[in-house]
């Protein structure tokens, strides 16, 4: 994602967040040809960053604690700490995919293309465009063959990350407040570390668990609008919104 996605992201803004990388608290992003692109690992960072800096802690201060973590615990421990409490998870790695080779209609479409970066559907890696999940490139693709128009698809995602984007502010919410925030008053140690990464590893997939039931669940009660019996009533609607047209036509 571009840094103006990541300021929206975080709510911090781009002279901030190039503030941040001047100190040393946010890495620098991956550079493809000139233009440089941010990962989830950059939005991990700035809200572990924004969450320090509610408990009190100086912009210095972090950086030493970051660096005292690193050093003290190891940076897998730092980064697997930021993954658990920030980034996504259903109990599985994703398999990614050549988009060139998988979907090349998407490369051939600089709007969709441009889209699908926007939302991580696509990353840029080594000269190339890959689907970080190949599983969600490949549900996009059955989607446009079922008859979705491409660029409309990708737009109608941008509304669908807004609603998870709040759903998963929920959770990350309640997990500082009831889990990491009383670890933070006591100084987070090095085990602390690992103790909290359990927690999320337990917890994280629950969580998505229940999102999927419940989608499941509303998606059910709405179904009467996608059965035989629903698409009978749309059409017999537009039946009479074509002759209602016709008549006011002829009116005229």
């Amino acid at each position: 994602m571009p840094i103006e996605e990541l300021a929206r992201r975080t709510g911090v803004t781009v002279r901030n967040l190039r503030a941040m990388q001047a100190r040393s608290l946010l890495e620098p992003p991956e550079l493809v040809g000139r233009k440089g692109y941010y990962t989830e690992r950059h939005v991990a960072r700035v809200l572990l960053v924004l969450k320090l800096q509610s408990r009190g802690f100086s912009l210095a201060a972090i950086r030493a604690l970051i660096e005292g973590w690193q050093a003290g615990s190891g940076i897998m421990d730092v980064m697997g700490l930021e993954d658990a409490l920030l980034t996504a998870g259903v109990g599985s790695a994703a398999v990614e995919a050549d988009v060139e080779e998988t979907f090349p209609e998407l490369v051939r479409n600089p709007r969709a293309l441009a889209k699908a970066l926007e939302q991580e559907l696509v990353a840029p890696k080594n000269g190339r465009y890959v689907a970080p999940n190949a599983e969600l490139l490949g549900i996009v693709k059955q989607e446009v063959a079922a008859g979705f128009p491409l660029e409309a698809l990708l737009e109608d995602g941008d509304v669908l990350l807004e609603d998870l984007e709040r759903i998963a502010t929920r959770f990350r919410k309640s997990f500082f407040e009831h889990i990491v925030n009383p670890r933070l008053d006591t100084g987070m140690s090095g085990p602390a570390l690992s103790e909290v990464a359990e927690k999320v590893a337990l917890l994280r997939p629950l969580a998505v668990r229940v999102v999927s039931i419940l989608l499941a669940r509303a998606i059910e009660r709405g179904g009467g609008s996608v059965t035989a019996t629903g698409v009978q009533a749309e059409r017999k609607t537009r039946r009479v919104a074509k002759r209602a047209e016709k008549t006011r036509k002829g009116k005229r």
